[in-house]
């Protein structure tokens, strides 16, 4: 009996062991969010076809929890969406039909939406001006054109036009070529102008035209530029014939030539004497005027006895020059005509003369026969030459010239010819001649001690060159101070007037230096200037006579701009 209790008991211990454990504890159920998210504002908002922007108001609270608003759409043309306290965005113009989408704003598991409508693109007529306005046109009668584009056009609307302007008639709307003609009649009085009003609809569009005032036509002299006479001369027709006449003006004829005389006009030429041409190949000017209109006939010449085989021509000046040359033993002229097609060509004759370093080329007859012009040789080069700036280059074998100076005008003439291969030149001037003296010779010295500025420029580490210009403009003094070896400053002392090899190491004036007065150069002869140091400067004494005969003297006084002074 006490055995079953036990066994009993046995059975009953892991019942209590499990009657003995802790239950499980029950896992909590997920609360709702508190947050509140509510839109405040329309849920549908209505946009016209041009677009624009949009606000949508909400109101939120979020119950401490952290978290954000968002808003978004699947749409491209609402764009710019942007969260604050209110949400912002953009709509995009509209070219096409209606449409609609939505924006949604999401907070946590809240959310709302609002539909965006955007009204359809309205097709609006507009009448487009697309030819000039104002519409300018000159005084004569024309035809005048505005030409117009209408858009969006409306079935049964057309394209009218008017303008109350009586010069401006038979209007006339093209509407297939989007155009309106119309007649403007010509104008005899002032300027002038009306405005054309086009209409479609209730669309209407103004054009202003524009007429010049009526201007006559300038009076045109008909004439042969050019006329060919033969060496005999005698008597002369010359056609003519004048477009656009004035009432009450005549033409007339003049020409400054001796040779030439006896010029009368009549209704359609004009006659006129030629002498008979015993001298060199000439040419003349015609000059036929009527009113205040002008026209030239170019008359040409040969001389009797010219020769077929050659080429005869007149050289036309347009610019010339002299400089001294071969050690002041002749004068160098250069004379330039104008070629339409190889440009400005230069043509030098070389002087030679009587004695050396003259002022000027002096009165006479010069020729390559009695030496007085100088030609290129196959030893000798760098005289005279028939358009020396090409490769046409071509050597003057036989050349004649008269000579004459004017020294109360200060011009000179050259009369003669040259013959270059083929060609026979006539050259005829009269006038300035840059480089040369043409007034009366100096006489006595001429002295200067009044200087308006002194500039020093260094040269090469071994020249200090001094340029003077006087007070009254007249003397410009170029002093070429040679064979330094790096100084700066001049030194003391007599400066001889010497060549570049005969200084030999000797500080000197180089015969290089130049004195320019009344506007011709010339280089150093003989002299020398003598150098003193002053308090801030420097004095320059000098007695010096240059290329051409001509003695200066003066003195330099004060400091030098650009050297360094004692």
């Amino acid at each position: 009996m006490k055995l079953r209790n036990l066994f009993f008991a046995l059975l009953a211990l892991p019942l209590a062991f499990v009657a003995c454990e802790p239950e499980p504890t029950p896992e909590p159920e997920p609360q709702p969010e508190q947050i509140v998210l509510i839109l405040t504002s329309n849920e549908e908002m209505n946009f016209s076809a041009a677009g624009g922007t949009g606000e949508i108001t909400y109101a939120m609270d979020l119950k401490g929890q952290d978290l954000q608003l968002t808003a978004t759409s699947e749409a491209e043309w609402i764009s710019d969406i942007t969260v604050d306290t209110n949400i912002t965005f953009t709509v995009a113009a509209n070219d096409g039909a209606a449409r609609e989408d939505k924006i949604v704003a999401t907070c946590g598991t809240k959310s709302f939406e609002v539909t965006v409508k955007q009204a359809a693109k309205v097709a609006v007529p507009a009448l487009v001006i697309t030819s000039e306005n104002p519409l300018e046109v000159n005084h004569e009668e024309q035809m005048g054109t505005i030409t117009y584009t209408v858009e969006n056009p409306k079935e049964g609307v057309s394209v009218t036009a008017s303008c109350s302007a009586n010069w401006i008639s038979q209007l006339a709307v093209q509407e297939a070529n989007s155009k309106v003609v119309f007649l403007v009649a010509a104008n005899s009085g002032a300027a002038r102008e009306a405005v054309v009003t086009l209409t479609y609809g209730l669309l209407e569009e103004k054009v202003t035209v524009k007429q010049s005032e009526f201007v006559a036509e300038a009076p045109v002299i008909n004439v042969e530029s050019k006329l060919d006479v033969a060496a005999e001369g005698g008597a002369q027709s010359l056609a003519y014939s004048v477009d656009n006449k004035v009432e009450g003006v005549e033409l007339t004829a003049t020409c400054e030539a001796e040779w030439i005389s006896n010029i009368a006009v009549a209704a359609e030429a004009i006659t006129f004497d030629v002498a008979t041409n015993e001298d060199i190949m000439r040419e003349a000017t015609l000059v036929l005027t009527y009113g205040t209109v002008t026209a030239e006939v170019t008359i040409t010449q040969l001389p009797v006895g010219a020769n077929e085989d050659m080429v005869y021509s007149v050289f036309q000046i347009v610019d010339c020059w002299a400089s001294m040359d071969n050690g002041g033993a002749q004068w160098d002229v250069t004379f330039v005509e104008h070629d339409a097609t190889l440009g400005d060509m230069q043509t030098r004759i070389s002087f030679a003369l009587a004695e050396p370093n003259l002022q000027r080329v002096a009165d006479g007859v010069y020729s390559v026969e009695n030496g007085g012009i100088l030609i290129n040789s196959a030893s000798l080069n760098g005289f005279s030459s028939y358009r020396t700036n090409t490769s046409i280059d071509t050597d003057i074998t036989v050349a004649e010239f008269t000579v004459a100076t004017n020294t109360e005008t200060k011009t000179i003439s050259f009369r003669g010819t040259f013959q270059a291969a083929n060609n026979v030149v006539t050259l005829n001037y009269n006038g300035e001649m840059r480089g040369m003296d043409l007034g009366e010779a100096v006489a006595g010295t001429i002295n200067h001690t009044e200087w308006a500025s002194v500039v020093k420029n260094w040269h090469e580490n071994k020249e200090l060159l001094f340029t003077a210009t006087s007070a009254d403009g007249t003397l410009k003094a170029m002093f070429d101070f040679y064979d330094f070896d790096n100084a700066k400053s001049l030194a003391e002392g007599e400066y001889p007037v010497l060549d570049y090899l005969d200084g030999n190491g000797v500080q000197h004036l180089r015969k290089s230096s130049k004195f320019t007065y009344n506007n011709v150069d010339s280089e150093l002869a003989e002299g020398s200037a003598t150098v003193e140091h002053i308090s801030g400067g420097y004095k320059i004494t000098y007695n010096i006579i240059d290329a051409l005969g001509r003695e200066f003297t003066g003195v330099i006084e004060g400091p030098i701009e650009g050297a360094v002074n004692p």
